[in-house]
């Protein structure tokens, strides 16, 4: 059995969650605490999604861009993904793996992040009918993305050391976004709501700038209101398990949490106060970890 040294971590997307769908800018990180690798002969059968994704990828305009051949050739082998991302938490684990074949069968790889963006998305389009290419582009690449309000791109070095005061706290649940993401579609007919989102819209493109000047107090801050406003106009898509949690750090104020990607599950993100520490009154149900350490 032998496995590649490459390495695809999943993905967070700190903030721009719903926000993003109405024009907002969006901030997306490598989560090295989760990955996978490709490996080789796991056990003595196909597998079957991998072939019928093949069988996807040999239709797609421009198959000739990948090593179709050798891919196939390595599934009738026994290649597998192994991966520890969760599936259903909006972590990535479809990016990974597309992140994954990108990296080890494209035949010429593309340096333009724009042109890998779309490239990944048409690949990743196999799992969820319709992709952004977000989450296999921070996968392949490993950086930290920033996504302005015109959906351009920038690559951001490394985040501030703000992130040793975030934490995860895992619901336990794992969910489908499409639906999640169709119900606030709906939701945002009501026009008191969409004209209410432009709230939220602030309080995140605050929080990113915040992040990036390493400005603790303006995020702290600005994670209050996203946390109070979700609490207040999105309350069905926190994960039930976290209510209590969530009600008691926008009490507080030790803490604020906000929703990490679509909800309804998954994660929920968090950030306390450097004059507080977490508690077994704060974690209940999972562990909770620490966002230095992921």
């Amino acid at each position: 059995m032998t496995h590649s040294q490459n390495f695809y971590p999943a993905k967070i997307l700190l903030f721009g969650e719903y926000s993003i769908i109405a024009g907002s800018r969006a901030l997306a990180t490598p989560l090295n605490t989760f990955g996978g690798f490709w490996e080789m002969g796991v056990v003595n059968s196909i597998d079957p999604t991998l072939q019928e994704w093949a069988r996807f990828i040999r239709k797609l305009d421009g198959s000739s861009d990948w090593d179709m051949d050798k891919f196939e050739e390595d599934i009738h082998k026994g290649l597998a993904f192994k991966s520890s991302i969760p599936i259903g938490y909006g972590l990535g684990s479809s990016g990974a793996l597309v992140a994954a074949f990108y990296d080890r069968y494209t035949i010429n790889k593309s340096d333009n992040i724009d042109e890998l963006k779309q490239i990944l998305s048409v690949l990743e389009s196999f799992f969820h009918g319709k992709s952004s290419g977000i989450d296999p582009l921070v996968s392949y690449i490993k950086q930290t993305i920033s996504i302005d309000n015109q959906n351009n791109l920038v690559i951001i070095p490394g985040l501030p050391d703000v992130k040793s005061d975030i934490f995860m706290l895992d619901s336990g649940i794992s969910r489908k976004t499409e639906p999640l993401v169709k119900h606030f579609q709906e939701k945002m007919t009501n026009s008191k709501f969409k004209n209410n989102l432009k709230h939220l819209i602030k309080a995140q493109e605050d929080a990113i700038d915040y992040w990036l000047q390493d400005d603790f107090i303006g995020l702290f801050n600005s994670f209050e209101a996203i946390s109070r406003w979700q609490w207040e106009n999105m309350s069905t898509f926190i994960p039930e398990r976290h209510h209590e949690i969530w009600k008691k750090g926008l009490e507080s104020g030790d803490y604020f949490l906000k929703l990490c990607g679509a909800g309804g599950g998954g994660a929920t993100l968090g950030i306390w106060s450097r004059t507080h520490r977490l508690d077994a009154a704060t974690k209940p149900w999972n562990p909770v970890f620490c966002f230095s350490k992921i």
